[in-house]
Order: structure tokens, then C-alpha cells, then sequence
């Protein structure tokens, strides 16, 4: 869905700036900053879970949605107490170089909800993901200024195992050769 920016003159100095869909902004000029209110349809991920040794998902954290716009890496060493899947795998970049890493992954569950019902606990549904680690750099600029990538994620479809979307990604990112430049 692409984002529209509208702003619209009101009376008294305030103007009203809209980043339709999903925000609405009413600034003025004797305050520092706007009034920022969230349409009711707008996509709200607000509690994500981290799945245990058991299998359960009793870790659970409030998401800032300051961290979530600044794009905040979660570190899976941060994650204490969390189940962690590793895997071996071996990735050819589109030159023909071969690489070898080993893999952590853990599985986290997100609770997505519209904004006007978040309040209601029944309200949002979960979606599944894996938060991926390397224990190398990976892709063409392994070892450069640049560097290769060391962490990714990747979201499972419903009823699907780890290992398998593990197999998917791999597979995907081997096919699109994702980690080169």
C-alpha cells in the first residue's frame, strides 16, 4: 500500500498534515510538536513472544513502536532462556565462491492487531518468524569495508515447521543469491 501526504490549512494556525493510511497529524505553531493520532485501521504490532525450550511461549515483551520504526536489531543473546535452533549451511555466491557458516535461529510470535482494537485481547492474531544469526559474514563483500550480512529474519507461514522454513529461506536466499551485491 503506498503512503499519501496530505496538508490541509485549519483556522487558528493549525494545519493538519495526514500520511494516509495510517497517521494523522495536527501541528500548530506555538507548539514544539504535533498531535499525532493513529487512524483505527492502522497495523499495530505490539507484544512479541519468544518461544522457550519447551515449546511454549511464555517470554513475552511489550514492542515500542520507537523501536520498531527506528528498526532496533534484537540481539539473540538478549533473549535469555529462549529455544535456539542452529544449522550448518553452505552458501555460493553468484561468483562462485563457496561459504560455510553456521546458523542461530529463534522463533518469535507477534501479535498484530488494528490500532482501534488493541485493546481487546482477542482482537489480534500472531504471526510466526525467525530471527536469524550467522556465525560469519556472508555474501560477495565478506571480509570487505563493507562487510557481509551477519543477521536476517525471516517469517514462517502458518503451520509451518522450523526446520522447513529454515529449508525455505536457505533456499530462497541461495536461488535470489540475497546476501550479494
Amino acid at each position: 500500500m503506498r503512503e499519501i501526504f496530505i496538508e490541509k490549512p485549519l483556522r487558528f494556525g493549525w494545519t493538519l498534515c495526514q500520511y494516509w493510511p495510517a497517521e494523522i497529524i495536527l501541528k500548530h505553531p506555538s507548539r514544539k510538536r504535533g498531535i499525532y493520532l493513529k487512524a483505527p485501521w492502522y497495523r499495530w504490532a505490539d507484544k512479541q513472544r519468544h518461544e522457550a525450550q519447551d515449546g511454549s511461549f511464555p517470554l513475552e515483551k511489550d514492542l515500542p513502536q520507537k523501536e520498531i520504526a527506528g528498526r532496533k536489531h534484537f540481539f539473540l543473546h538478549e533473549w535469555d532462556g529462549a529455544k535456539v535452533y542452529r544449522r550448518r549451511f553452505t552458501y555460493t555466491t553468484r561468483y562462485g565462491k563457496m561459504q560455510v557458516a553456521q546458523l542461530m535461529a529463534k522463533r518469535s510470535r507477534t501479535r498484530s492487531v488494528l490500532y482501534g482494537l488493541r485493546w481487546f485481547p482477542w482482537a489480534g492474531h500472531d504471526v510466526d518468524s525467525l530471527t536469524i544469526e550467522f556465525s560469519e559474514e556472508m555474501g560477495s563483500e565478506r571480509g570487505s569495508w563493507k562487510g557481509g550480512v551477519i543477521g536476517t529474519s525471516c517469517s514462517m507461514q502458518p503451520g509451518e515447521t522450523v526446520s522447513a522454513a529454515l529449508d525455505r529461506f536457505l533456499g530462497e536466499a541461495q536461488e535470489t543469491h540475497r546476501w550479494d551485491r
